[in-house]
């Protein structure tokens, strides 16, 4: 399956401790601010920042003090492992979503005036009050400029499309907003993680590149006046990093110029299937001379 690339290198992207504490945020409690919060994390996918991106991913996950204060340090600690767990479905969900609708993608948020009426697992018992669920419906369509303005500002969506909705609960959690659960189920609903369940699709996600460093357009091609593409096999280790790049097709001379470009690249989110890491190979090209 050819991927489309989106970007190069994000060394960093193999994350710190998913609960690393965030420096406090100024994200206002309100629709409005939360709209704010996730269309930042939008605007780095489509302009491919990948460090700012990881950045905006990590400002949505829970803290990990706010585990052990809220239901002390023994059921807390299972609950943040339990919730890694989701985080990483939001993360994937959010990404390939994005990547589904390309650059011209727009995104628009609605606040639920009622919490989805789903039977959830009851809350674990807590040590201190749980804070307000907050319920968000997110639409991605395409956006035509027509000078009007709304709440997401001066682009009307004219005709959706096909597009996609997508549904989670969030908390607002030391300055920010936090991904507390997908639809209507909070993050320690073992629902969807019965036997076979969240394999019932078991479709490989994941693997957009970001960041893309463009291959050096080697001094004697460009003498020669060589041109054309250099087409790989690019096999993509459990983390998101490249482990080997197999030239396929394309001129000798800049072969190796494309090797070393994708080598530095970075996959992210990894790619997985079944909610488990893997290692697969992906078809890619390079155009010289570089864009």
């Amino acid at each position: 399956m050819r991927l489309s690339v989106l970007g190069a290198v994000f060394s960093l992207i193999l994350l710190p401790p998913l609960f690393a504490e965030q420096p406090p945020q100024t994200i206002e409690d309100s629709r409005r601010g939360f709209d704010k919060q996730y269309k930042g994390m939008f605007s780095d996918f489509r302009t491919s920042r990948g460090f700012e991106l990881k950045q905006k991913f990590e400002g949505f996950a829970i803290p990990s003090h706010w585990f052990t204060e809220v239901f002390g340090p023994g059921l807390g600690t299972k609950l943040a492992d339990r919730y890694s767990q989701e985080f990483e479905k939001f993360k994937y969900s959010t990404v390939n979503l994005f990547a589904a609708g390309g650059a011209q993608l727009a995104t628009y948020v609605w606040k639920l005036d009622q919490e989805p009426k789903l039977v959830t697992t009851p809350a674990p018992p807590s040590l201190l009050p749980m804070p307000s669920i907050e319920y968000f419906k997110i639409e991605y369509g395409r956006a035509a400029h027509t000078g009007q303005e709304t709440f997401g500002g001066p682009d009307v969506v004219l005709d959706w499309g096909s597009n996609a909705i997508w549904k989670g609960s969030f908390i607002y959690v030391d300055g920010a907003f936090r991904f507390f659960g997908l639809e209507g189920y909070p993050f320690w609903d073992l629902k969807d993680d019965e036997p076979g369940a969240f394999c019932a699709d078991a479709r490989v996600q994941g693997g957009q590149i970001v960041d893309r460093v463009e291959p050096v357009y080697p001094d004697d091609a460009r003498r020669k006046h060589i041109r054309g593409v250099v087409h790989m096999n690019v096999r993509v280790a459990k983390d998101g990093s490249v482990k080997e790049v197999e030239v396929v097709s394309g001129n000798p001379l800049l072969a190796d110029a494309a090797r070393q470009a994708a080598m530095q690249w970075h996959y992210f989110p990894p790619f997985r299937k079944c909610s488990q890491p893997m290692e697969r190979i992906s078809t890619e090209s390079v155009k010289f001379p570089p864009h």
